[in-house]
């Protein structure tokens, strides 16, 4: 009856209820997700609101096109077909990203489009759950048996007529629902139950905007400031605000890690990058599911750190942090344009010391331009899924870790001392596939094969340590065994509040073993993160050195300070004495019982590094090669 005295045509009412459903439906699902404590339950208000304004304006576009598109029963059909079938293709693509990255599909996806058949795995996995049939068959399934009773009821159901009054009324509804206090587009948009999967692509298209920076002058100065070492005097290095000589003194330093890291020879050096490895599900930092015994194990003969941080939340910000000594970009314009710019990174300054210099993975080198951008860092040699014959077990996304950790070993054997070589897993990655004597948990959701896969990379990693004692190389090797990037995987505990939350994101193990190690092992309580990896690095060289690094070493006695961050989401800076963390950039949290005085000074630094790795990116003066 209302419909009939609006004037309005039924089908309208349908696709908006449509469209509204799959966003809800989404959202139901992602709550479920991420849990269903209170902070999300008002979360999901507002993503609900969403919902509502995409589903009636694009019900009202429907209205308006699609009776000059086609004026056949069949062409009709077809049209809404495709278009809800898309749609709803779309609302699970996103859930699939969602359940891996933690937030909504970003527009800048796009650029891997080239690049699908390193998803193989992962779609076939996505395909194969609960989502698939939740996000994308059921919705359809039930849209064609509505069209079925359309053909039956109402034969001429397609004779439709385009109206500006349908146009207007679901445009006005779909605007009311924009405006609605709970759905306002100034929240933050990462978080994937206050914003809609179609206004987060569309809002993030300009995310990656290339915006000319202006010089931060006082950002500069601060960062400058906070740097060790000392500026360069002689000309050309004026506008290169990282550039500092250092002594490397590290090794003479009266502390205990000094001590244990520092013995008479050059050591050979190993990076072992565990995948999305993060802290929280780590036994040795409370877990309780014991999903790591064997690092638990190998804590027992290392330096264990226990505030230790990613710098990023990618794979390629991990790179730049730990190789590089450089602070990840908060702001996206510049760092995709990251290969054009001129570094002096960890492998290429120690090939100058006379290392061998390699890095090992099971994937891909095209993936993320890391066949590029890898040789720019100094590497010698990238070994990668080439090195595997047809034998390999391959795991998910590449060659198992029992297999890539087994290759290293026999690249490590031929390798000439002293070497610098790093590996990088990857089983602990969506889909977690793993072999059938780890599928402990039944693989019954997501979670459960992310716990399986963490519990096999772990025991891979254990079995690595106990083959490289018997090498001839142990003796005089340092093996720092770390992360990438924290995991956004459902946590067991849900963080009570926003500094937990970082936490849980961003902070990784850090352990130093090996043959070359002295003193037994111990915990170290500072706050470290991945810059501060290769200063402690050269430090055991002995030599001074000329570089661009943002980070200090771990044997320095400067207090030990980490900084972490992630576009549009969060950034923080961390020490002992208290931390700040920006939610969103506009919301601050600030330790308790910590001295204003301190905050400020933090406030200040995150900001600065926030500006200035920006320009200094933008302008590509973090290095230049001199004649």
């Amino acid at each position: 009856m209302f419909v009939r005295l609006l004037g309005l045509q039924p089908l309208g009412f349908v696709v908006a209820a449509f469209l509204v459903f799959g966003g809800a439906l989404q959202h139901g699902l992602i709550l479920g997700l991420l849990g269903f404590d209170q902070r999300n339950w008002e979360q999901l208000k507002l993503g609900l609101g969403y919902d509502l304004m995409h589903g009636c304006m694009l019900a009202g576009l429907t209205m308006l096109l699609l009776p000059w598109v086609t004026r056949s029963p069949r062409g009709v059909r077809r049209v809404l077909w495709v278009w809800l079938g898309s749609f709803y293709f779309f609302l699970f693509v996103d859930y699939t990203y969602v359940t891996q990255f933690g937030t909504h599909l970003p527009y800048s996806t796009i650029e891997y489009l080239d690049q699908l058949g390193e998803f193989g795995s992962t779609m076939n996995a996505a395909f194969g759950g609960a989502g698939f049939w939740l996000l994308f068959l059921l919705p359809l399934g039930l849209w064609s048996a509505y069209l079925f009773f359309l053909r039956q009821t109402w034969p001429q159901w397609y004779l439709l007529h385009a109206s500006w009054r349908d146009f207007v009324f679901w445009m006005f509804l779909g605007a009311l629902a924009g405006i609605a206090p709970n759905s306002r587009v100034d929240k933050n948009l990462n978080e994937p139950l206050t914003s809609n999967s179609l206004v987060y692509f569309y809002w993030s298209r300009n995310f990656e905007r290339d915006a000319q920076i202006a010089k931060p002058e006082a950002a500069l100065l601060t960062v400058a400031q906070s740097l060790s070492g000392t500026a360069p005097k002689e000309p050309g290095f004026e506008d290169y605000p990282l550039v500092r000589d250092h002594l490397a003194r590290g090794c003479r330093e009266q502390t205990r890690l000094a001590w244990a890291l520092c013995g008479k020879r050059q050591p050979n050096i190993l990076f072992v990058l565990m995948e999305s490895y993060r802290a929280a599900d780590n036994t040795s930092f409370g877990s309780p599911l014991n999903l790591t015994p064997g690092f638990e194990k190998l804590r027992r003969e290392g330096v264990l750190f226990r505030n230790f941080f990613a710098n990023g939340f990618q794979t390629r910000h991990g790179q730049v942090a730990t190789f590089c000594s450089l602070v990840p970009n908060y702001g996206a314009p510049v760092m995709k344009n990251y290969l054009s710019n001129h570094y002096l990174c960890l492998p290429e300054m120690l090939n100058q010391a006379g290392y061998q210099t390699s890095i090992l993975f099971g994937t891909s080198a095209s993936f993320d331009n890391q066949a590029r951008f890898l040789p720019v860092m100094g590497f010698n040699q990238v070994l990668d899924s080439l090195e595997f014959n047809e034998r390999t077990e391959m795991l998910g996304w590449g060659a198992s870790d029992r297999s890539v950790f087994n290759r290293w070993l026999d690249h490590l054997s031929q390798a000439q001392e002293p070497f610098f070589s790093a590996m990088m897993s990857i089983t602990n990655h969506h889909p977690f596939e793993v072999p059938e004597s780890f599928r402990v948990y039944g693989a019954k959701d997501g979670q459960s094969r992310y716990f399986e896969a963490l519990r096999y990379s772990d025991q891979m990693l254990y079995e690595f340590v106990q083959k490289a004692k018997t090498q001839s190389w142990w003796d005089n090797t340092l093996i720092f065994v770390l992360a990438d990037t924290s995991n956004y995987q459902p946590a067991q505990i849900e963080p009570k509040d926003f500094p937990e939350f970082v936490r849980l994101r961003s902070q990784i193990p850090l352990l130093i073993l090996g043959g070359a190690l002295r003193g037994g092992s111990y915990e170290e309580r500072a706050y470290h993160d991945q810059i501060d990896l290769a200063p402690t690095v050269l430090d055991l060289l002995r030599t001074p050195y000329r570089a661009a690094f943002a980070g200090e070493s771990l044997m320095s006695l400067r207090p030990g300070i980490a900084q972490t961050n992630r576009p549009g989401n969060y950034w923080a800076v961390m020490s002992e004495e208290g931390a700040v963390y920006w939610e969103n950039g506009r919301y601050p949290h600030v330790s308790e019982n910590m001295p204003p005085s301190l905050a400020e000074d933090y406030n200040q630094l995150g900001r600065s590094w926030n500006l200035a790795q920006q320009w200094m990116l933008q302008e590509d003066k973090i290095w230049k090669e001199f004649p």
